[in-house]
């Protein structure tokens, strides 16, 4: 919608002239994006096995952890939301430490 305009000062953006059509047109996109999230989130979860597998088998977890590691994760993620505006770290391993109960057991595993 913004397109480059040479001034004296150089190239600046020049503001977009919106037509109705345009605002139909990015309304219809904005549906789209929402349909295409349902995408994301079966791409999101594909990856997040994937690389949990590599994980789990390079540090030889059992697999009684999977599903518990898989909700620990979803859990951290809903719950550590970074302040980057604040110059806070943007990786949330900076604020997530994991910590092993010796006589804990799998299930009673908790953020």
């Amino acid at each position: 919608l913004y397109k480059q305009q040479k001034s004296h000062h150089g190239y600046g953006l020049e503001a977009p002239n919106l037509q109705v059509g345009d605002l139909r047109e990015n309304f219809g996109l904005a549906k789209a994006v929402a349909v295409d999230k349902s995408a994301l989130d079966e791409f999101y979860r594909e990856h997040e096995k994937s690389y949990l597998d590599s994980l789990m088998e390079g540090n030889q977890v059992s697999e009684e952890w999977r599903q518990i590691l898989i909700n620990i994760g979803d859990d951290v993620v809903r719950t550590v939301i970074p302040d980057v505006k604040n110059l806070d770290e943007l990786d949330i391993r900076h604020y997530v430490k994991i910590k092993c109960v010796p006589s804990g057991h799998a299930s009673d595993s908790r953020i």
